[in-house]
């Protein structure tokens, strides 16, 4: 039985330790590759005039194609948003045919989902009228997010359906251990054992290509500009040479450590390498174990790779330039040759050597350069040394440029006066010669708060001379900043405000999405914070959207819809709706996509299917004519349309749709309370649907609210093209009111859709700015995208316990303490400020009016407001980085005015203690007739108002301090709570040395400072009712917190009656033997001292604890004299007057004896008691019995019955 047990667990151990080879069914990266899900995710990829409608049938999906413009790739069914890893090999599977007896192409790709689509996989296959299956594999090099698309745009495609099924995406078979994998090419086989910490090979079988077998550990991050050693171990079985590289995982032609020859002996070989990590690429450490270029045959070697490590050596992110004086070869520096030239570099005697033997055409067919230095605004200095062997005289060209580049051209920062490369001549000698140049760094654009440099030297043919077959010498290359940038002849403009030329008459306002929480519901704390928030930025309209699935089963039998409003998804909407007809928010309500996307109980039915309008209506009649929802005012069905990935797509179906839900609002009587929003449309580039729906009469009766959608690239905002845009959309129909109910940035748009900027200072700026323009262009309403993270999960592949999984879009992420553990995440982010802001000084119902710059400063932007009862409001942006002055001007004939003005800039921008804006400045007297001088010194945005709602508060700064009472140092670690009058903590802090400072508190506010917890020894203060001033000037609250105090008590009575007894007395002495005073009983047998210190205190904590110590004066009559030296130490801070009880009970005979905690007859169990022995020994004896015993049956019975 034993044996069994042990081979069996041996069995278990192998199979831990075993590598992962095959890849799991179950890892199909591809969702719902065999459409039993109908066809969710997938959608059709239409552009530029194509077409084609998709349905999923037994056999699998149906592509049907419809119209083509004989691209193929502009016309296809695709999946997105697939995560693979860099380096990782992988096999895409699946069946396919189409309905034509002659065979039709199918193009298969895998390729990054971005604008540039660079490609993993594409391949071009024939199709015929049966099911084939085709596999392909492939390594992913590119794109952190991919896509797969099987294009079908080919005019010969036209009218044939196409079906796919049993499509499967998953990692290729592969020996894994954690981070390493072995790569087995063209015949090359190898067995991977082992674990991470210590990897084993043995070598089965090699080629004559050293890289065709390699162990890789891929994916490792180290630090740009950090100098490492890299060490490593390998246990070999024979004698032999093997190789080895560290190499980049974007570019592996990258080396950041050149291959090298590693000569193995029989046993234990330790090997190490220093080298310079230049960028932020991940690295791959790769050993190359085939044979040839230097490699033995390996076959059969058994290799263990172990004590891996990477340690840093040097700290060089503080220098701009890595390695100028070339200590690490050429790490950090590339080599550019195109037209036939063959620059190369070397490293000699400490200097760079560079030679070339064909120059090319032109000087930058050859280049050596270092990118990627990141420099902020300022002045800056480069410098080099630079020789050659040249015999005559010829050129070389020097420049500092951007390292990306913008409309097909790099900025640039160091030229001649022709923005051209410095020409630099080169001696007949080889003596070196210095060269410096000073320039400016200014960062325009808001996006970027660094900029990328190149430094670029062009070896191509120059115009003066040659160096081929020479060598050129370059040492010392360094940058460095010298100083700040003052930017001088800053721009001045007037700016005048028209109150008679009236954009908008009736503006309905700003407002934002905002979706039911049915991924992430909140807790009552989180529903709390953000209903507060909305409360403050008081929306003039949500649009809030669904899908079907919230509130509808599906259809029975006789194909009418089954509802269920009492389900958990229903539960968040209606929280959010009883909110919103709380508040009076007007709502803009609707669904995503017709219920057919989901598939399911819902396949086929699609836009233009009456019964997506029956369930609508159910759900509508519900919430307006049972629940008596008033605040939904209009009806949005289908969000953007006419988009590649919406399910309709269609003006024809749309238009269906909508006539079919119009027809439905009149049967259940609402047609007059909720009106129809549309088209929704989203870069109609040539306003199409908007012109159908004006040029079909029955089709715009049925239309109540015009809506858009904009998603532009940071260039088209800053560019003005906004304006423009929504001028023409706002020219193209009439009458009826007109919103952009979506808006947002599409520039930094990562992790599928996640907008990276909404995170940082500019998009507030940028945001203020498109919005601007959307009112400039007469646009009744604007809503943002979006109000909060939690809203919406996009399926991006990562899990959902990453927040990547998150579209992060919002003002703030309300679950992300609870559920992502990033608490910093739930906080008001910057935008929420702009955008508040104009929600309250663009009320509804205001007139936009028009302004006009007498410069057109590039970067400008402005748009103003005014009400009938002479209140305006004038918002300037500056959507740059370069300083402007601009002089306010109006029309409005008003010479007294007090306004507030608002700043919003990087570093200069209040908020409360909530995040809330606050008023930076009240002006009187304002008289905008003659002019209002604003200054812009950098991006960022002013609003000048005369609205006053009586919330504006002062920048207030209010500090606290807590002291030692005594000594008057700070105390570090108490914590405090500063709390309003409904109890809401305002904020919460742990003290330090410094002073805890507050800003924004609101002026004549009523606080409580309440002290949560005191620093070990020190007593708690009370509660302090603050009352914040109306001054700008520093408000200082200290906090002095008092020593705890200690106090002995003692108890002394007989041993054997227990009687108390008087008149006993006892010193109290300090640790120097000091006599503090006496303690004398008194009929109850007790004595009580003075308040003493408990501890030694410096820098406001306890250094060490006093010992006191308690002997008898003399002896009581009648009773033996008590010798015993009792010690006390007061370790106890529950209370600000900490006790030490010590009861002493005297013998009649020659004892003094202290009876234990747990004997005490003491009737008074308030005090608490400690009992110090003095003869009582039976406990010692029963004790060291009982070891004997133990020691007798160890050494004399358990023998025995082992021995039996």
């Amino acid at each position: 039985m034993k044996k069994l047990f042990a081979l069996v667990l041996s069995f278990c151990l192998c199979l831990t330790m075993c590598p992962k080879v095959f890849a799991d069914e179950n890892e199909n990266i591809i969702k719902n590759g065999n459409f039993i899900n109908g066809t969710e995710p997938w959608y059709i990829n239409k552009k530029d005039n194509t077409n084609g409608v998709v349905e999923v049938t037994n056999e699998g999906a149906q592509f049907k194609v419809t119209q083509t413009n004989g691209n193929p790739w502009e016309l296809g069914l695709h999946q997105g948003q697939l995560v693979l890893e860099d380096g990782s090999k992988y096999i895409l599977s699946f069946e396919a045919k189409v309905d034509s007896d002659i065979e039709k192409p199918l193009r298969v790709v895998v390729e990054n989902q971005d604008p540039n689509w660079e490609k993993n996989l594409e391949e071009y296959v024939n199709l015929s009228n049966e099911f084939q299956k085709f596999t392909f594999e492939f390594t992913k090099k590119v794109g952190s997010k991919n896509q797969l698309a099987f294009s079908t745009g080919f005019d010969e495609n036209l009218h044939h359906t196409f079906t796919f099924k049993n499509v499967s995406l998953i990692p290729a078979p592969v020996q894994k251990i954690g981070h390493y994998l072995l790569d087995e090419q063209n015949g090359t086989a190898g067995v991977l054992t082992g674990t991470e910490e210590n990897v084993k090979v043995e070598v089965a079988k090699t080629n004559q290509q050293f890289w065709d077998l390699s162990l890789k550990k891929r994916n490792i991050q180290l630090e740009k500009k950090k100098r490492y050693d890299l060490s490593f171990c390998i246990d070999s079985s024979q004698a032999g040479k093997i190789s080895f590289d560290l190499e980049s995982m974007q570019d592996y032609n990258n080396k950041t450590i050149k291959r090298q020859m590693l000569n193995l002996k029989a046993g234990e070989n330790h090997f190490s390498f220093e080298f310079l990590q230049a960028n932020d690429d991940l690295q791959n450490l790769v050993f190359f174990l085939s044979y040839g270029d230097g490699n033995t045959d390996m076959t059969n070697a058994k290799l263990a790779f172990h004590q891996i490590t990477f340690k840093e050596v040097e700290d060089l992110r503080n220098t701009y330039v890595v390695n100028g004086g070339f200590d690490d070869d050429i790490a950090g520096w590339k080599i550019s040759n195109n037209n036939g030239t063959d620059l190369k570099a070397e490293v000699k005697d400490g200097k760079a050597v560079l030679s070339i033997s064909n120059q090319g055409n032109d000087f930058w067919d050859s280049k050596f350069i270092q990118d990627r230095i990141a420099v902020n605004n300022g002045k800056y200095k480069v410098s080099f040394d630079i020789g050659s062997n040249v015999e005559d005289v010829t050129q070389v060209y020097f420049s500092v440029e951007s390292t990306d580049v913008i409309n097909g051209s790099a900025k640039k920062y160091l030229c001649d006066e022709n923005d051209q490369p410095i020409a630099i001549s080169l001696n007949k000698t080889k003596d070196m010669k210095t060269y410096s140049f000073e320039f400016d760094v200014l960062i325009e654009e808001l996006i970027k708060s660094t900029e990328d440099l190149t430094i670029r030297f062009d070896l191509g043919k120059p115009y003066e001379g040659s160096l081929e077959g020479k060598e050129l010498y370059l040492d010392n290359i360094k940058l460095e900043r010298v100083g700040d940038l003052q930017q001088k002849n800053i721009a001045h403009t007037n700016v005048e405000f028209d109150v008679n030329h009236v954009i908008t008459e009736d503006f309905k306002g700003l407002g934002v999405q905002w979706d039911p929480y049915q991924v992430h519901p909140l807790t009552d704390r989180e529903w709390k914070m953000v209903t507060d928030r909305v409360d403050y930025l008081n929306p003039q309209f949500v649009r809030c959207m669904i899908y079907a699935t919230t509130y509808c089963k599906g259809v029975d039998k006789n194909g009418k819809p089954i509802f269920d409003f009492e389900n958990k998804e229903m539960k968040p909407l209606i929280q959010q709706l009883d909110y919103l007809q709380d508040r009076q928010i007007e709502t803009v309500f609707g669904e995503w996509e017709a219920p057919g996307k989901v598939g399911g109980a819902f396949e086929g039915i699609t836009c233009d299917n009456p019964v997506w309008a029956e369930m609508i209506a159910g759900l509508m009649d519900y919430l307006i004519n049972e629940k008596g929802y008033t605040c939904i005012k209009y009806y949005n069905m289908v969000n953007e349309a006419n988009s590649d990935w919406s399910y309709c797509g269609d003006y024809d179906l749309w238009q269906k749709g909508i006539k079919n839900l119009h027809k439905e609002f009149k049967k259940i009587g609402i047609e007059d309370k909720v009106k129809i929003t549309g088209p929704d449309t989203v870069w109609d580039r040539n306003h199409q649907w908007l012109k159908n729906i004006e040029n079909d009469p029955d089709m715009k009766e049925k239309i109540g609210l015009f809506d858009v959608h904009m998603y532009p690239t940071y260039d088209e905002i800053t560019s003005g093209y906004i304006e423009k845009f929504v001028t023409e959309q706002r020219q193209t129909v009439t009458g009826q009111d007109f919103y952009m109910t979506e808006i947002g940035m599409v520039t930094g748009k990562v992790d599928g859709d996640t907008q990276k900027y909404a995170k940082e200072f500019c998009y507030g700026a940028i945001m203020a700015d498109a919005a601007a323009q959307v009112l400039r262009g007469g646009l009744s309403g604007v809503a943002i995208w979006d109000l909060d993270d939690a809203m919406h999960n996009q399926g991006n592949g990562y899990p959902d316990s990453d927040i990547r999984s998150l579209k992060q879009w919002g003002f703030w992420n309300s679950i992300a303490g609870r559920v992502y553990q990033q608490p910093e995440q739930e906080k008001i982010r910057p935008h929420f400020y702009t955008w508040s802001l104009m929600t309250h000084l663009f009320p509804r119902h205001c007139q936009i009016i028009q302004s006009t710059a007498e410069n057109n400063l590039n970067g400008l932007r402005t748009v103003g407001m005014k009400l009938p009862n002479g209140d305006i409001t004038y918002m300037i942006v500056n959507n740059s980085n370069v300083a402007k002055k601009v002089t306010v001007k109006d029309n409005s004939q008003i010479t007294s005015r007090k306004v507030l003005q608002y700043n919003y800039f990087d570093n200069d921008r209040i908020v409360n203690e909530q995040g809330y804006p606050v008023v930076k400045e009240v002006k009187e007297n304002v008289n905008f007739v003659n002019g209002v001088d604003v200054e812009l010194p950098s991006g960022g945005v002013v609003f000048l108002t005369t609205l006053d709602t009586n919330d504006y508060v002062q920048e207030t700064k209010v500090e606290f301090h807590n002291i030692d009472a005594d000594t008057n140092e700070a105390i570090i670690g108490s914590k405090f709570e500063l709390r309003d009058q409904t109890g809401h903590v305002v904020d919460q802090w742990t003290t330090q040395e410094k002073a805890h400072q507050i800003n924004g508190l609101k002026t004549n506010g009523q606080y409580v400072l309440v002290q949560t917890d005191s620093v070990k020894g020190f007593v708690k203060s009370e509660d302090i009712n603050i009352t914040i001033q109306d001054t700008v000037q520093l408000q200082t609250w200290t906090i002095k917190n008092k020593h705890m105090k200690g106090q002995v008590n003692i108890i002394v009575k007989d041993k054997d009656s227990h009687a108390l007894l008087s008149d006993a007395e006892y010193l109290l002495k300090d640790e120097q033997g000091n006599i503090l005073e006496v303690l004398k009983t008194d009929e109850q047998g007790k004595a009580i001292s003075q308040l003493y210190e408990i501890a030694q205190f410096k820098n406001g904590s306890i250094q060490k604890n006093f010992i006191y110590s308690l002997q008898a004066k003399g002896n009581l009559s009648g009773y033996q004299q008590d010798t015993q030296k009792y010690m006390i130490e007061f370790d106890s801070f529950d209370t600000d007057i900490t006790q030490k009880t010590i009861t002493i009970e005297l013998m009649k005979k020659a004892q003094v004896d202290i009876k234990p905690d747990d004997q005490k007859d003491e009737p008074n169990q308030d005090i608490p008691q400690d009992i110090v022995h003095t003869s009582d020994s039976s406990q010692i004896t029963l004790l060291c019995l009982s070891m004997l015993i133990t020691i007798l049956f160890f050494n004399l019975i358990y023998p025995k019955k082992k021995d039996n």
